[in-house]
């Protein structure tokens, strides 16, 4: 198969599982328990929530590394105006030591 034949069938695949996942979730807006769904329906309401429970945790990491790269900048800001502090000090020492 080729990689464009690959490419269609995934596409068609993925049209395929969103019908079905509208249909599904038309039923449970309707009021039917996901649990009186039919094996195939259960099937594709459990993994449109670990779609969604995956999605939510990615998002989660995503803004724990930002806070941790931002809490690594504003140290190395710190860092950075403390080390300038320093060696503004240790030139005045410097001076009137000269």
């Amino acid at each position: 198969m080729s990689e464009t034949e690959k490419a269609k069938e995934e596409a068609r695949m993925q049209k395929k599982y969103e019908r079905n996942l509208e249909r599904v979730q038309r039923q449970i807006d309707n009021g039917v328990d996901p649990s009186k769904l039919s094996r195939k329906d259960r099937a594709i309401w459990e993994l449109d929530q670990q779609r969604k429970k995956a999605a939510a945790e990615v998002e989660a990491a995503k803004a724990k590394q930002q806070q941790a790269l931002d809490s690594i900048q504003a140290n190395s800001k710190t860092q950075a105006a403390t080390m300038l502090e320093i060696k503004k000090n240790l030139e005045k020492v410097l001076a009137v030591g000269a």
